[in-house]
């Protein structure tokens, strides 16, 4: 009897395959597929379509359409295939297709990856003893796709029963989702392993991954489920009426071990279902026989019609079974009576390194917790002991004499043995929770007492974090810039039970433990070694034994900010989150945390006191008009220069003391804080991304009004006020017409290349991330900037611009780019380009051009940010509208100058946005070429004007090609004549008939 390799021979001719539409997660050159087609004689796989014989596509895209060879469609997905699309298909069908000869039901589970290395389904053993070992909590709910009602309303079912960890982005009450999702669900009794969707044949990946975690699935989806893996085997939602009796049937098996265990006895295929090879066999000789059989398929046959679409095909036929899965189960209205339980005991774990003045504020900030139960354990690291008795001791001996706080000395180690420093000797038996703190993180005063009533409502031994969406400060490409950012704090904020301070403090005792559970952590968070980033560990074993997210629960208490963060160890306190008690007792600190602080003991003739370090800056603690900058500093001399007298050197006379070896120009120091300087001071109004506030100027120094917090001077031009913050970093504001001064964040990046390169594209946009140039094979100077400030920073990126091209003059031909607005300061820039080096050739690329004045709607809508529209309004921009804000006059100015800047526009072309249309037609007489693309699907109006440039990072290719043919205009000695039109499309780019 011939093999199945023989049924479907190849033959000697080669056929090259190739791939095209799937996901961007799917990775197609290591898949199944490529498994099987290795083995195959004669196959070749290929990255270009126009050199394959055979594509492999799916329903991400439209590529497939214009391929001309043999077309083999694969879906993932609940969907039909278009059969005047395809020549083959491999589906979730299992009923009978139209063309059953070129069918072949290949299920997504059998993608996983875990099956591809070992060819199994389970991973775990189903030996009871070892599932009673492994399953350490109840059952878990992993899910991101929020469309699906059936599985949100069992969840809340379930939940009234016992609680459920929901550990994906959607309903996430853990803080956050193991990356190896079936090593994570090992550790649970019960997975609900709930469709998408419901229709016959449609099983996917959510039971095998049950399957293969070792955990039981409670199912719910296709009624055919049973023919895929043996019924036995898993829970089947539709054995029972509705969700209360399906929620009392898990109550049962929970509780009775006997009954639960049965569900690991048989085996998971049943004679006569296809298990694992029996799909590999039956794809090889599918796809053997497409090889063999080539093009069959008829564009002219009709499509599957009269059902919903889905990708743009046609949805399977969804199964109703007439039970009431999709009505809402209501989740309990009364929470649970936590008033008669016993108080938690909470131990706040506080570690700090060199931060006297946070470290002190942090420990006044514990104690003014409403709630009392609590116990301060404090550990403070590389701080001299003279200073620390001298300065800690006697400001927080109080809380040591009432027995609130518990204070060591410790030298500094890494980040976890740092925290493990904290309770190291204590009995940790004693306490219930163990919260990590760190010391320039400074929390709501209700927040334990939420921590509290949060805890008392989850598992015994779960674990909390807090893990939400927010915004914090980030240096992106060297500048500043307000970025959305998850979690927002989780490290700062973890409380962990008893169990997993145990086993840590376990762990920390025995170094081969310790290696093997670094392992473990490395498989589901991809972190294996402790030293700054330790809260990946924290957060891994707390995910081990259970853990909730606080997050919500707290902005049902109204606590929506519970505490001032810091970014990349610059530390961030522009909040309200301290009380006004807690500011009044520590009046004499600052309320900008600092980061590796030194404090020193300062002898000079006239005074002796302690003197604040930090980041080149310091300060003296009993006077806050006392600053300095920091010449030298060593631990032998200290050498200030002080801002309102000369220059000291101080030696060192013992730990932490230095003496005044000499001095210059001594001078008595103000003993007053409140003594104003005997110059002329100004106000000025700012306005940040988190706050509005006014800047008192004196001299080369700044202090905000409503914060302690101080700024030098570096740069104020007529336009530009440059702040370089304390305790932060340096930001920029621009001067509106509205008299206030704005963030305004810019950078001018120029291409880091030693090659001599004669071209050269200047892509203006004004956030990280929107660039849509991609890799074009020239050097790119990018303008950043913040949303629309190009037009108050023009001059400074001309200067900018000019000066990098100066220094580069092997550079022959510039193209200038910019989406939308930035397209009428790229033509600006083009101009000034022309002028100052008139032999360089110059273009300007508008996608799509806009920005006529003349238009109202210009001003208002999804493209302009609301205090822009205020800004407007109340007249700001005015002037630099009225230079830079129409297209046709900054045209007709360039052609009456005659300086030859070569104009290029590329737009979609829908019915939808006609406006991208008729603002390129506008100023088509001043045009060279124009692209159009003819959007492949229909989009909303919002989304339509943004398809020019998605259309464009999404075809490489042809985006490439389309600067190639700008440049090669370019680098003609004029115009080509009439501008030149050009229709984009997946197949490439065709100049259009007459054009």
């Amino acid at each position: 009897m011939n093999s199945i390799s023989d049924c479907f021979p190849v033959g000697s001719e080669k056929r090259r395959v190739a791939f095209a539409d799937f996901s961007s997660d799917f990775d197609t050159k290591n898949s199944i597929f490529s498994d099987v087609l290795r083995f195959q004689p004669g196959v070749e796989f290929t990255d270009e379509l126009t050199k394959a014989d055979v594509l492999i596509h799916s329903v991400f895209g439209a590529t497939h359409r214009s391929f001309q060879g043999t077309r083999v469609f694969y879906t993932g997905e609940s969907v039909m295939p278009r059969w005047n699309e395809c020549d083959y298909a491999l589906t979730f069908l299992r009923e009978e297709p139209v063309h059953p000869e070129r069918h072949f039901r290949l299920p997504y589970w059998v993608f996983a990856d875990y099956i591809r290395r070992t060819g199994r389904v389970e991973q775990y053993s189903t030996n009871p003893a070892d599932v009673f070992e492994r399953h350490r909590k109840f059952c878990n709910f992993m899910y991101s796709n929020a469309n699906a009602k059936e599985r949100v309303h069992f969840l809340h079912a379930l939940s009234r029963y016992r609680h459920v960890d929901s550990s994906g982005r959607f309903l996430n009450n853990t803080g956050g989702a193991s990356k190896n999702k079936v090593e994570f669900c090992s550790g649970y009794k019960f997975t609900i392993a709930f469709e998408n969707y419901a229709a016959k044949g449609y099983v996917t990946e959510k039971l095998a991954d049950a399957f293969a975690a070792g955990s039981l699935p409670i199912y719910w989806g296709a009624p055919d489920v049973g023919l895929d893996f043996n019924p036995r085997r898993f829970v089947n939602a539709r054995d029972f009426k509705d969700f209360h009796e399906l929620t009392e049937y898990i109550r049962y098996l929970d509780g009775d071990d006997a009954a639960y265990l049965e569900y690991f006895k048989g085996p998971l295929f049943l004679k006569g279902q296809k298990c694992v090879d029996d799909f590999r066999d039956g794809l090889d000789l599918f796809l053997r026989k497409a090889l063999a059989e080539g093009v069959v398929r008829n564009p002219g046959e009709c499509s599957v019609s009269g059902c919903s679409q889905h990708y743009e095909r046609p949805d399977m036929p969804e199964y109703d079974d007439g039970k009431p899965w999709k009505r809402e189960v209501k989740e309990a209205e009364v929470s649970p009576d936590v008033l008669g339980a016993a108080p938690l005991r909470v131990a706040v774990c506080l570690s700090s390194y060199k931060r006297v003045e946070d470290f002190i504020r942090q420990v006044f900030c514990m104690m003014n917790q409403s709630y009392s139960n609590l116990h301060v354990f404090a550990a403070l690291k590389g701080v001299p002991r003279p200073v620390a008795e001298a300065v800690v001791f006697p400001t927080l001996q109080p809380f040591l004499d009432a027995g609130r706080l518990t204070l060591r000395l410790f030298p500094n180690k890494d980040q976890f043995t740092n925290f493990m420093d904290t309770v190291r000797g204590v009995d940790v038996s004693g306490y219930d929770l163990f919260a990590k703190i760190d010391d320039d993180d400074f929390y709501h005063r209700d927040y334990f007492r939420n921590v509290h009533d949060f805890h008392a409502r989850l598992p015994a031994g779960y674990s909390s974090c807090y893990d939400a969406p927010g915004n914090q400060f980030r240096k992106v490409d060297g500048f500043s810039l307000l970025k959305k950012v998850s979690p927002l704090c989780m490290g700062p904020a973890l409380v962990m039970s008893r169990r997993v301070m145990m086993e840590m403090l376990e762990l920390e005792d025995s170094p081969e433990r310790m290696r093997e559970a670094l392992k473990e952590c490395r498989s589901q968070t991809g972190f294996s070694l402790i030293g700054f980033a330790e809260d990946q560990f924290f957060k891994f074993m707390m995910l081990k034994y259970g853990c909730g997210n606080i997050a919500r629960y707290l902005e049902k208490q109204g606590i929506r900010h519970h505490l001032t963060i810091q970014a990349s160890n610059h530390s961030v306190t522009r909040g309200g989150s301290l009380s006004e008690d807690f500011r009044k007792r520590n009046w004499v600190m600052s309320d900008n945390p600092a980061n590796h602080e030194y404090v020193v003991n300062l002898k000079h003739p006239h005074w002796e006191g302690y003197l604040l370090i930090f980041n080149g800056r310091a300060r003296r603690l009993d006077c806050g008009n006392a600053e300095a900058t920091v010449v030298f500093l060593s631990d032998q001399k200290l050498v200030l220069k002080w801002d309102r007298w000369g220059q000291e050197i101080f030696v060192r006379e013992s730990e932490g003391v230095y003496r005044l070896q000499q001095l210059e120009e001594l001078a008595e120091v103000p003993t007053s804080c409140t003594e104003k300087e005997a110059v002329g001071e100004e106000t000025v109004c700012l306005r940040h991304p988190v706050w509005r506030d006014s800047l008192r100027i004196c001299g080369n120094r700044g202090q905000r009004v409503k914060a302690e917090e101080g700024c030098m001077i570096p740069e104020r031009t007529e336009r530009v006020l440059a702040l370089d913050w304390d305790h932060w970093e340096q930001e920029e504001f621009v001067l509106r017409n509205d008299g206030q001064y704005w963030f305004s964040p810019y950078a001018c990046q120029i291409p880091d290349t030693q090659e001599k390169e004669e071209e050269w594209i200047i892509d203006l946009l004004d956030r990280p991330g929107k660039s849509w140039l991609g890799h074009t094979g020239r050097p790119t100077l990018h303008l950043r900037y913040a949303s629309w400030d190009i037009l108050a920073r023009m001059e400074q990126a001309k200067r900018d611009v000019l000066r990098a091209l100066e220094d580069r003059l092997e550079v022959k031909r510039v193209l200038v780019t910019g989406i939308c607005k930035d397209s009428l300061p790229a033509l600006y820039l083009a101009m000034e380009i022309r002028r100052f080096f008139p032999s360089m050739r110059a273009g300007v690329l508008g996608c799509p051009w806009t920005g006529n004045s003349s238009e109202p709607e210009l001003r208002t809508g999804l493209f302009w940010p609301q205090e822009m529209v205020e800004c407007y309004r109340k007249g700001g921009f005015d002037l630099l509208f009225h230079r830079y804000g129409d297209a046709v006059k900054l045209w007709q100015e360039e052609r009456r100058l005659g300086l030859g800047v070569r104009g290029y526009a590329f737009h979609a072309e829908s019915d939808l946005y006609r406006l991208d249309r008729g603002r390129t037609r506008r100023v088509e007489p001043f045009l060279h070429k124009v692209f159009t693309v003819f959007l492949e699907r229909e989009a909303v109006h919002e989304e339509v004007h943004l398809q020019a440039p998605t259309f464009l990072r999404r075809r490489p290719e042809a985006f490439r090609k389309m600067i190639d043919m700008l440049f090669e205009d370019l680098r003609q000695p004029g115009p080509d004549g009439e501008c030149c039109r050009y229709r984009v499309q997946p197949a490439g780019i065709i100049r259009e008939e007459g054009a």
